[in-house]
């Protein structure tokens, strides 16, 4: 379905057993009735995009320009919120699968801001820094980045940690009297234990996502004389 025109709506519930894909250039998509049900679903060139399905559902790849809200399980259940593609979603990304449903968001995605109200067990991926919005999951949380991990209005409570490093040094004598000095070091610097708190005050544990600040993983040096 595409509109060049105005937002895409629903007067009734809509059900589409293969892939559904709406399109509104420059405008929101609002799917918001809890009897929906879709199997897949794609956005193209919306701004603000919320949808909401009675079970699981899978999302195809697309971009977004403002908000995106998706909501499954929406009269109970146990589905999964997945991804087909890379999602980008430039304003706020905010997902609920019930406290039984699991959110699995592992393709090459590009959110600004996450948070995910309801679910299991939540599995992210991004291709940049994240932010984490409030979020409240009932199982483990899994959080994969090439850049920082931040908390947006969450409290942070930091465990254990642990570093390893290694550093490699050189000195090369070259003609004419001149000396290269090169050196490379590394640091694994990781927390054993890194505890969000959500929006009901139970710890979530993301040692495995949480990066160090100011810390470099790779360090470099040269010079000469």
């Amino acid at each position: 379905m595409s509109s060049s025109g105005g937002n895409i709506t629903q007067g009734g519930v809509v059900a589409v057993t293969g892939n559904a894909t709406f399109v509104a250039n420059g405008f929101d998509i609002t799917l918001a009735d809890p009897a929906n049900d879709f199997s897949s679903v794609g956005f193209g060139g919306a701004d603000d995009v919320a949808i909401t399905d009675t079970s699981g559902i899978s999302l195809n790849a697309g971009s977004i320009t403002g908000n995106l809200a998706v909501t499954a399980n929406a009269t109970g259940g146990t589905g999964t919120i997945t991804d087909n593609g890379p999602l980008v979603v430039a304003g706020d990304a905010v997902f609920a699968a019930g406290t039984t449903g699991d959110v699995t968001l592992d393709a090459a995605n590009n959110f600004n801001t996450l948070g995910v109200t309801s679910a299991r067990n939540v599995v992210v991926n991004d291709i940049n820094a994240l932010a984490l919005s409030n979020s409240t999951i009932s199982g483990t949380l899994d959080v994969t980045t090439s850049g920082d991990i931040s908390g947006l209005g969450a409290v942070v409570v930091a465990g254990k940690a642990t570093f390893t490093g290694a550093e490699l040094e050189g000195t090369a004598i070259l003609g004419g009297g001149f000396q290269l000095n090169a050196s490379v070091g590394f640091v694994d610097a990781h927390y054993k234990e890194y505890n969000f708190l959500d929006a009901a005050g139970q710890p979530l544990n993301i040692a495995g996502a949480a990066r160090f600040p100011m810390v470099s993983k790779w360090t470099y040096n040269i010079g000469g004389k």
